[in-house]
């Protein structure tokens, strides 16, 4: 197992680091990216039944931290390696210092799997207080679309849902 210094990583991440925007016009409030001008929600949250997202940090096309998703996501085997050992340390951190703003405790942790693999569980592995917490999703996917469910003795239990999805701000 691997023992993770945040220290040693952070100078290379603060660098990418770019703040979410917080509630106010033209800006989603569900998921933080654009919404057009008299719209609270962006058009893709705008109809879906879902809870708040809390992103860690905006993924700027050509900065720092997109560089690292994209090398995690799609870079050669040992690309993957680093910078999925960097992504680990950014979620650490994050949670070390936001644990209590997303409700403290949770009973469950579940990552997100694209249609080729699910690369968000390659950084929750790196650290076990997650790793020891998470639960795999079904896929139950039809016809090519990409749909997973959960297990049914998560209906009532406090789950930490982590996804690495790329979103694209409403620039209308």
């Amino acid at each position: 197992m691997t023992n993770l210094d945040p220290k040693r990583y952070l100078e290379r991440l603060e660098s990418g680091l770019v703040p979410t925007a917080g509630a106010q016009p033209l800006v989603c409030s569900t998921c933080r990216s654009g919404a057009k001008s008299g719209f609270e929600r962006c058009y893709p949250c705008w109809d879906k039944d879902i809870v708040e997202v809390l992103p860690i940090s905006m993924s700027i096309d050509g900065e720092a931290l997109h560089h690292r998703l994209r090398k995690y996501k799609d870079g050669n085997p040992e690309q993957r390696k680093i910078f999925t050992l960097q992504l680990a340390v950014l979620l650490l951190l994050f949670l070390r210092y936001h644990r209590t703003c997303i409700g403290g405790r949770y009973d469950a942790v579940v990552t997100v799997p694209s249609r080729s693999r699910d690369a968000v569980w390659g950084i929750v592995k790196k650290l076990p207080d997650l790793r020891d917490l998470h639960v795999a999703l079904t896929y139950t996917g039809v016809g090519g679309t990409p749909t997973y469910r959960a297990p049914a003795y998560l209906r009532e239990k406090r789950v930490l849902l982590l996804d690495d999805t790329f979103t694209s701000p409403d620039r209308s």
